[in-house]
């Protein structure tokens, strides 16, 4: 029987999707047996398959598909009416194309290509984080970086600031046991790595600076004395309460008029 009587290069339509089965005729059919033109074939025993019916548990929408044998999945259409579906990987009803999570396992398809998990596997999906047992939060990859860094720096920051006055007395100790201009030089390396680290404070710094180069004048003008840096600085500071004490001392005074006398 001749489907198409007024075209003589078509006569047959197994499919009926309108279109003649030979290719090469006019208006020919570009997929043969496959009614929805989408390049998959229709299913073979498609009048002894069931249809499944499957509700949405968020809308509460029913869907019905054909439930094609996992052994001819992506190999028969699925969705024989429908030329934009074919396959339905999680048998959820809803075609693949359309479906933002093909293996229904709670990861959408993008989340599993950004984590690069497959999303035709149930088995894999992206890591979700941690979950604090009582507080009812999941931390995630960004939070748990921001709790591996930030903790150990709140912990570092508060050391190193209540640490600070002992430490650049240490220093300033060191300066001023100082004899040469070398063991001067490896002493404000030190410190100044300090500065950089946040164990000193600015100020802190400025002190040391300021006795570095008092020390360095001395080391430079004292010409190999013997004296220490300390021992100047103990030298100006026992000659400074001496005189100090001359001018309460009444006797010193009453001594001094006497020899003027």
């Amino acid at each position: 029987n001749d489907l198409f009587p007024d075209e003589t290069t078509q006569w047959a339509d197994d499919d009926e999707d309108g279109k003649g089965d030979n290719p090469l005729g006019y208006n020919g059919d570009p997929s043969i047996n496959d009614r929805d033109n989408d390049g998959y074939p229709d299913p073979v025993d498609e009048q002894n398959y069931e249809e499944r019916t499957v509700i949405d548990q968020d809308t509460g929408e029913a869907r019905t598909c054909l439930d094609i044998p996992a052994t001819l999945w992506g190999i028969e259409d699925a969705f024989p009416d429908s030329p934009s579906e074919w396959a339905d990987w999680d048998r959820d009803c809803l075609g693949d194309n359309i479906d933002q999570d093909d293996d229904n396992d709670g990861s959408s398809d993008m989340e599993e290509l950004v984590a690069g998990t497959s999303a035709f596997a149930s088995g894999e999906t992206p890591w979700g984080g941690v979950w604090v047992p009582g507080a009812n939060v999941e931390l995630g990859a960004w939070d748990l970086i921001g709790v591996l860094v930030g903790v150990p720096s709140v912990f570092y920051l508060g050391f190193a600031f209540l640490t600070r006055d002992r430490r650049a007395m240490r220093y300033e100790d060191e300066l001023l046991d100082c004899e040469d201009v070398v063991t001067l030089e490896k002493i404000s390396e030190a410190y100044e790595r300090a500065l950089m680290m946040r164990l000193l404070g600015p100020h802190h710094g400025l002190m040391l600076e300021r006795v570095r180069s008092r020390i360095e004048v001395q080391i430079e003008t004292r010409g190999g004395g013997g004296f220490s840096p300390a021992d100047i600085v103990a030298d100006a500071v026992e000659e400074t309460s001496k005189k100090k004490s001359k001018k309460k001392d009444p006797k010193i005074v009453e001594e001094n008029q006497s020899d003027k006398d």
